[in-house]
């Protein structure tokens, strides 16, 4: 018996695109917040400076993989696009080493104030995690001024650890430091990730391959 070929490539394309859904469906949204948000937070101007002094973070526990970065973004203007996500290594209660990194997202249409958005990034392959580590963004606008921001918790609790990036030569100690310290009360910011508890990544991006998108 014959083979249609092009009835092989529709099966094959098929059964691809099921176990890629699949994949992706065992990953769930897990965040520190709410999900209800006060106000929202973002750097501007000379305050976003490469590598990425402006970003923001939150901590998270657990051993498996991580698929991407969820954000919670309100906007009071026209969008600014692209941004990076970041998975970061735990180094004594802040961001340490990088250990995954996706650039140039365009997070728009991003809803108006007081509306929130739900914005899902995907990392291109999964990444390891375990014990505590750090996930976040930054928005990739030096000099610019931000026109969306990150949704912001003040009423939930001890529910996250927010941080962000400080650059060289404001108010504050330069570096990671608590979000409360710049911003005011807060206790989660509108940041969570895509994770598959206990699962093993296709594939986890070399510290080499991470760096080269800094050159």
């Amino acid at each position: 018996m014959r083979t249609n070929p092009a009835f092989v490539a529709w099966l094959s394309a098929c059964l691809v695109a099921s176990a890629v859904s699949s994949a992706q469906a065992e990953c769930a949204v897990m965040m520190n917040g709410d999900g209800s948000y006060e106000t929202g937070y973002q750097w501007e101007g000379i305050d976003v400076q490469p590598p990425y002094f402006g970003a923001f973070a939150e901590c998270f526990s657990g051993t498996g993989s991580v698929c991407g970065v969820v954000l919670d973004l309100t906007c009071n203007g026209d969008n600014i696009p692209f941004l990076d996500i970041y998975v970061w290594q735990d180094d004594g209660g802040a961001p340490g080493p990088v250990v995954a990194v996706s650039t140039g997202h365009d997070p728009a249409p991003v809803d108006f104030w007081p509306s929130v958005s739900r914005h899902a990034f995907p990392l291109e392959y999964a990444v390891s995690v375990g014990g505590t580590w750090w996930a976040g963004f930054w928005g990739d606008w030096p000099g610019a001024t931000s026109s969306w921001f990150v949704g912001a918790d003040s009423s939930g609790g001890d529910s996250g650890c927010p941080v962000t990036n400080v650059a060289p030569g404001l108010e504050w100690p330069a570096g990671w430091q608590p979000v409360p310290l710049v911003f005011g009360e807060t206790t989660a910011l509108g940041i969570g990730v895509e994770f598959e508890e206990g699962a093993t990544p296709v594939r986890s991006r070399s510290w080499g391959e991470i760096k080269r998108v800094f050159r």
